[in-house]
């Protein structure tokens, strides 16, 4: 790709190298810190290699740009104070396929596959384009290491390397549980807020039910 921000091919994957392929990459290498941005490009990596051994089929570069902008959200630029991270990122990868001339249609989906890609129990039934970045992120944080093979894995972490990712992608999920608690509600980030941060309250399932305005 122009100015090589990424390698053209990593573990036998193919890079997208259109136009709209490596404006995503450049929007994602001037927000994101490097840890994040090596990151959300492993994140394709291991989506399209978890494909290639399910024998999906996918639009490989509507994948890629849903992948590498999925972590828009975590960055200072794309950050709102009301919405939960994933759908600031969604919201942001959503205008830039506007941005580029590209239908409603793969514009939407990229909006799923960014907003769904944390959402375990769901992003994986969806649709491959939409399925393969949450797929790519679990596999990034440790999942479906025996489907791929650790040989390979390890030549992709070699290629697009860590960079201390899991204290610093930790750090960043505090920060937000910090900055905005009431975007936890009903998903992974009550986790953080709950064990890393000091005083964290946020409303909760049990709470919501029992201040229904119902008598039963």
């Amino acid at each position: 790709m122009s100015i090589q921000l990424v390698p053209p091919r990593v573990a036998g994957i193919d890079l997208p190298d259109s136009a709209l392929a490596v404006d995503a990459t450049t929007l994602a290498y001037e927000s994101c810190d490097r840890f994040l941005f090596h990151h959300v490009v492993r994140t394709y990596v291991f989506g399209a290699l978890l494909a290639q051994r399910r024998g999906l089929t996918f639009d490989a570069e509507l994948v890629y740009v849903s992948a590498v902008l999925h972590d828009l959200g975590l960055t200072q630029r794309f950050e709102t104070p009301d919405r939960r991270f994933e759908v600031d990122g969604a919201f942001a990868a959503h205008a830039f396929m506007h941005e580029h001339g590209q239908c409603d249609c793969r514009a939407r989906k990229v909006w799923d596959a960014v907003a769904l890609h944390s959402s375990f129990g769901i992003a994986s039934y969806m649709e491959p384009d939409i399925a393969i970045v949450h797929l790519g992120t679990s596999v990034d944080g440790g999942g479906y290491i025996d489907e791929i093979g650790r040989a390979v894995v390890d030549e992709v972490n070699l290629a697009l390397p860590r960079l201390g990712y899991k204290k610093a992608m930790l750090d960043a999920l505090v920060g937000v549980a910090t900055r905005k608690p009431q975007t936890a509600f009903g998903n992974v980030l009550s986790d953080i807020g709950r064990l890393c941060v000091h005083g964290f309250k946020t409303v909760n399932v049990v709470e919501r039910i029992a201040a229904s305005p119902f008598e039963d």
